[in-house]
């Protein structure tokens, strides 16, 4: 059996493609066995399109009960979990079962990414103290510290626009939602 290592990065509002590309990489017989960040991926080889793959971000720790209870009720519905990273799970299911979605309705699509923007408004604010605590030492002249404030600068920007898409999706989503009322 042949095991396979590829670099990858995505941002988390592209969950999405993130999920299309590892489906792809089962379509060519690569099973996800193992994530590392930053975007290391890990495969082994196996049956062409024999699993499907979905990701999520959890709400709260993988290991509160009700994470936990959710992880169960999706191993009842024959989807297994096949890694995690900090509050991400990977998840896969038999092709032969189907395809599946680990969200169905609006109101649950609305709610997750409500979560991946609450954790890109955690994130930008951790970029604004990391801004705000190197800018004394910029006017100082210090080199390092005026990359590391470019840096931050430049992901706070990133993070605001991955926000503005999340938060364009959410909008669409509720306007969908309040039409089908």
């Amino acid at each position: 059996m042949r095991y396979k290592k590829e670099k990858k990065l995505f941002w988390v509002w592209e969950y999405q493609e993130e999920e299309q590309w590892l489906n792809e990489k089962s379509a060519q017989g690569f099973q996800l066995v193992e994530y590392r960040f930053p975007g290391r991926y890990f495969f082994k080889e196996g049956k062409p399109g024999e699993y499907l793959y979905r990701y999520e971000l959890l709400d709260g720790s993988p290991n509160a009960a009700h994470n936990q209870d959710y992880l169960h009720f999706l191993e009842e519905m024959g989807i297994e979990e096949v890694c995690r990273y900090l509050n991400y799970v990977y998840v896969r299911r038999r092709a032969e079962l189907g395809p599946f979605a680990l969200f169905n309705d609006l109101p649950s699509r609305i709610a997750y990414l409500q979560r991946i923007a609450k954790l890109l408004r955690i994130l930008c604010v951790l970029e604004i103290i990391a801004l705000l605590c190197n800018m004394p030492a910029v006017f100082m002249g210090f080199a390092f510290n005026m990359f590391v404030v470019g840096f931050s600068l430049a992901l706070f920007l990133l993070l605001l626009v991955g926000l503005g898409k999340i938060r364009s999706k959410i909008r669409d989503m509720e306007e969908e939602q309040v039409l089908r009322e």
